[in-house]
């Protein structure tokens, strides 16, 4: 996603996302589907890009579950309990 400038004519990105869709068969259960042809080096980036992108965010959930374990420590350790 990029914004731009009205003023100036200025681009600049802003966020890039990476989906992932399911392919469903006729009962509306998930498919398999040939694996991709990645034929230049943008298309094999954008695709590593992908696997990097849900490993950071399973480490972003777990770091957030290690947080509010502290946090709940922390407010248990000053006689608050939640």
């Amino acid at each position: 996603m990029e914004t731009e400038n009205l003023m100036t004519g200025n681009i600049h990105h802003t966020a890039t996302a990476y989906l992932t869709f399911v392919a469903l068969d006729k009962s509306g259960r998930p498919m398999t589907l040939p694996s991709l042809i990645l034929k230049t080096e943008e298309e094999q980036r954008q695709k590593s890009g992908g696997k990097n992108q849900k490993g950071d965010a399973a480490e972003r959930k777990d770091e957030g579950k290690r947080q509010v374990i502290l946090i709940k420590k922390v407010l248990y350790d000053f006689g608050t309990h939640v």
